[in-house]
This record gives structure tokens, sequence and C-alpha cells, in this order.
């Protein structure tokens, strides 16, 4: 199944949808870590040597130039785990980038917040 971003308040809503259907729900960490995993493959382009790769043209297009001067190992960028630090307050950690990524680190916090996660940390470790 194609992971789509969703809202915290189409979450919310669902989850009262599917209150009867256990098999149904997915965990608020789940639809974090989906969308964070998104926004980072969203990064990507498909190449028909390698099946995708990132490129300094697509980051522009993207409002990610930024991106460019942070290391970041893109072969093996993914999110790690997503933890409950709190009541609506969240860590997320991405591995294989360095631990001062604030480009990397403000897209994917920014987003989840546009989305409706506003007590997001975003960590970003080797």
């Amino acid at each position: 199944m194609m992971w789509r971003p969703i809202t915290r308040e189409q979450w919310l809503r669902e989850g009262e949808l599917y209150r009867y259907l256990p098999e149904r729900q997915i965990e608020e960490a789940e639809v974090i870590r989906c969308n964070a995993d998104w926004l980072i493959a969203r990064c990507y382009v498909p190449d028909t040597e390698i099946g995708c790769k990132v490129t300094s043209a697509w980051l522009l297009t993207l409002g990610l130039a930024g991106l460019e001067g942070e290391s970041i190992n893109w072969g093996d960028l993914s999110v790690g785990e997503v933890k409950q630090r709190g009541e609506g307050a969240w860590d997320i950690t991405v591995e294989e980038a360095e631990p001062d990524c604030p480009g990397l680190r403000a897209y994917i916090c920014g987003w989840l917040q546009k989305w409706g996660w506003n007590n997001v940390r975003v960590i970003t470790e080797w």
C-alpha cells in the first residue's frame, strides 16, 4: 500500500470511524513515522540506473536547496524511532544524517506542524 500523508485531524476522525474495527486503527506514532518517511521519499527522483536519486535541481524545486550543504547519507536516510515524550509531544529520530542538519530537521518538522503535530522534535543522527 502506498502511503499518502494525512493530517492529525484526519487521523483523529478516521480513528473515530474505525473505533469498532481495531485492525483498521493506526497508532499515532505510526502515522507520524509514515508522514516523515513520505517527506524523505519526496526528496528523490526516479533513476533508470539506481532506482532513485537526489538531485540539486529537484531539491531546488522543492525549496530545499539548503540541504545540499548538510551531511546526509541519501543512500540510507530513513526515520528510525518515533517516541512520545509527553501529551501531544513527539521525538522523531532520522537516521543517516549528521546531528547538525537544521534544514532537514526544519523541513520534516515544518510539514508535520502544518499537518497538525505541533509539538514535534526531529533528531538527526548517524
